[in-house]
């Protein structure tokens, strides 16, 4: 039983260690607890000299519980209007609708011959 607990715990860590690394933050914690329950599950199932494993585990999915919680807090996700962008925008429709004009006129004229 030890050792399908350390399976899964270990599992769930890399798991959690994945949604820590991608922008899925707020699923970090699904992971991290059920790593949390199965290490604390492996380390209570564990003779005492065995319970080494289970324990780095637990510190390990700490920490990474620790660093999901400081990014969701510290970080901020700010959606900036880029000026530039949108000037760009219509400075190319503008010269869309100036070479459709010409190509407009261009055809006139060999319409006309």
């Amino acid at each position: 039983m030890r050792s399908i607990f350390i399976t899964v715990a270990c599992a769930a860590t890399i798991l959690a260690i994945v949604f820590l690394i991608l922008p899925l933050g707020s699923l970090l914690m699904i992971p991290a607890i059920a790593a949390l329950l199965f290490g604390y599950l492996a380390y209570r199932s564990s003779d005492e000299s065995k319970k080494k494993f289970p324990k780095y585990i637990l510190i390990a999915t700490a920490l990474i519980c620790l660093a999901g919680i400081t990014k969701l807090f510290v970080i901020k996700d700010k959606v900036v209007n880029d000026t530039n962008f949108e000037n760009r925008i219509e400075t190319s429709k503008e010269d869309a609708i100036k070479e459709l004009d010409d190509i407009e006129s261009e055809l006139e004229e060999d319409l006309d011959f």
